[in-house]
C-alpha cells in the first residue's frame, strides 16, 4: 500500500497529531506526508474555487502523481482525520474487492442525502448485528458523495482517475464535486466502507479548504462519526440508538430546507474521457 497523509506546512499541530496517530495504530505499511499545496501561490488558480479548493485539487492530484509509478494501490488521508489500528483492516476490505471492477473505496464521507444516509446506516446496523465487520458497499449511480477525507484509489485506476481529474481541473468544481459526478455518471466504480474506518477529528471544524461552514455541518459530521468502526466498538450498548439518532438528524435537516430538491455534483458538467 502506498500512503500518503495531505499536510501544509504551516498546520504543524495537525501534523503532530495525525503522527501521533500514525504511531499508534500499528499499521502495516508506513503513511508518508506530502507536503499540501497552497492554492494561493499558483496564479493559474481558477477564480471559480477558493484558493484553499484549488490548492486542495493540486495536493491529492501530486499524490496520485507521485503514486503512478508505484504499481500500488494509494491511500490518501486529509490532516483532519481521526483514525487508530482500524486502518489494519484495509488490506481485508481490499480483498472483498477482489474480482471486482473497482476504482475507489472511501473509508469516509460527507453523505449528503436522506436515501444514501439511509442506506449507509441500514449497512451499518447490518454489519453491528453480525459482529462487525467493515464491508465495501457499492455506491450506486445516484449516491451522493462528498470529500476527499480518506480513500483508496485502485492500483489498476491511478491512471484513468489521474486522467479524470486533468481533464476538469480548471471546471471551477471541487475535486470531490468532480468524483462524485464521475460517480454518477458512471466513469468511477466506487465503494465505500461500512462503518468507515475514518472519521472527523477535532480539526474537522477548521476548514483550510472552504471559508465558513455549512449550516449543515453538525449534523454531517455527527453521522461520520456514528458510522465509524471506533464509535460502534465503543458503544456497543447505545449503538443501535445512537445510529438513529444521527440518521434522523441529519436526514430531518435536509427536509427542512427542502424534500425535492438534490445537492448538484455538478453531472453533465465534467469533461468525460474521450
Amino acid at each position: 500500500m502506498n500512503a500518503y497523509y495531505i499536510n501544509l506546512d504551516s498546520a504543524e499541530q495537525r501534523r503532530e497529531l495525525i503522527e501521533q496517530q500514525i504511531s499508534a495504530a500499528g499499521l502495516p505499511f508506513e503513511i508518508k506526508r506530502f507536503p499540501a499545496v497552497l492554492g494561493a501561490n499558483y496564479a493559474d488558480s481558477n477564480p471559480s474555487l477558493s484558493n484553499g479548493q484549488w490548492g486542495c485539487w493540486l495536493s491529492h492530484m501530486g499524490c496520485i502523481e507521485l503514486a503512478k509509478s508505484t504499481h500500488e494501490h494509494l491511500l490518501l488521508i486529509e490532516d483532519d482525520e481521526l483514525f487508530n489500528h482500524s486502518l489494519t483492516l484495509i488490506d481485508d476490505l481490499v480483498q472483498q474487492l477482489s474480482g471486482t471492477d473497482w476504482d475507489m473505496l472511501y473509508l469516509d464521507a460527507t453523505i449528503v442525502e436522506p436515501e444514501d444516509q439511509l442506506h449507509i446506516a441500514r449497512a451499518c446496523k447490518a454489519q453491528f448485528l453480525a459482529g462487525k465487520k467493515p464491508t465495501p458497499l457499492k455506491l450506486s449511480l445516484s449516491a451522493t458523495v462528498y470529500g476527499t477525507h480518506a480513500y483508496i484509489i485502485n492500483q489498476n485506476s491511478l491512471s484513468k482517475i489521474s486522467k479524470i481529474l486533468m481533464k476538469n481541473a480548471k471546471s471551477g468544481i471541487a475535486i470531490d464535486n468532480v468524483l462524485c459526478a464521475g460517480i454518477q455518471e458512471g466513469l468511477i466504480s466506487a465503494y465505500i466502507s461500512v462503518p468507515f474506518l475514518c472519521a472527523p477529528g477535532e480539526e474537522s471544524n477548521n476548514s483550510q479548504i472552504n471559508a465558513g461552514e455549512h449550516a449543515f455541518a453538525k449534523g454531517w459530521f455527527g453521522f461520520r462519526e456514528v458510522a465509524t468502526l471506533e464509535f460502534m466498538n465503543s458503544n456497543e450498548d447505545r449503538y443501535l440508538k445512537a445510529l438513529e439518532k444521527a440518521t434522523q438528524e441529519t436526514i430531518l435537516q435536509k427536509i427542512n430546507l427542502t424534500a425535492l430538491e438534490k445537492f448538484s455534483p455538478y453531472v453533465g458538467k465534467i469533461q468525460k474521457l474521450s
